[in-house]
């Protein structure tokens, strides 16, 4: 490692510029808001950062509404296409398209839930043509065309028999019961509480798996705290 780029909150995912000039950071929201306590809530915004890989240096930071979860710098790299974070409330529902020489918000195009994931194809010379965007729940995916900026489909893909997506339910009821904290202090440095990976595909049954081991960590460091405190009697 030889730097630690601060950034203006957790960042989620990165994409580059083709030939590496720039980084740009999806920036979701920071849960800690304690206004309400014991309620968390998350902040009102977040963005994307704009690193220079030549200074090593964060040089701007677009704030947008709601924070954003995943982002694809287009191919011919005039444009980032960002998806806004699905944890905000009210949701954002939207797509943000960043021209990269003003690092500001070229055009939007609401779309409910927010994408994400997301995957862009190009036109022959190498300009965005089609962005295909994930819909939360919805089996399949969104369809906008880049040059009208507007949704043209949404394609249905065919359903899964029940049995075959409970392992996939059963890793997202892990991911959310673990936990997830970010660091704000690198790039690619996000730090994380989770179970081990081996349980996401267990099934459903791995969930208590999961909080069973958290439990003992904790009854083992406690039996490990009373021993310290006895032999300093």
């Amino acid at each position: 490692m030889i730097k630690r780029i601060p950034l203006s909150g957790n960042p989620n995912l990165i994409d580059t510029t083709p030939g590496g000039r720039w980084i740009y950071a999806a920036i979701a929201q920071t849960w800690d808001d304690l206004s309400e306590f014991p309620q968390i809530k998350a902040a009102a915004s977040g963005g994307v950062d704009v690193i220079d890989t030549a200074s090593l240096q964060n040089v701007k930071t677009i704030a947008i509404k709601g924070g954003i979860h995943d982002l694809n710098v287009t191919s011919d790299g005039k444009y980032v296409v960002a998806g806004a974070s699905r944890g905000a409330k009210p949701p954002a529902n939207m797509i943000n398209v960043i021209d990269t020489k003003t690092n500001e918000i070229a055009w939007k195009l609401l779309m409910s839930p927010a994408p994400s994931p997301m995957a862009i194809s190009k036109n022959p010379d190498g300009s965005a043509k089609l962005i295909f965007a994930q819909l939360g729940d919805f089996n399949g995916f969104a369809v906008a065309d880049f040059a009208t900026q507007t949704k043209i489909d949404q394609i249905k893909l065919p359903e899964l028999p029940p049995r075959a997506t409970e392992p996939f339910r059963a890793a997202r009821r892990i991911s959310r019961h673990c936990g997830n904290r970010g660091s704000k202090d690198a790039i690619g440095q996000q730090q994380a509480e989770q179970c081990p990976l081996r349980l996401l595909a267990a099934g459903p049954e791995a969930l208590g798996r999961c909080r069973a081991e958290r439990e003992g960590r904790r009854l083992v460091d406690d039996h490990a705290r009373r021993q310290d405190g006895l032999r300093g009697q």
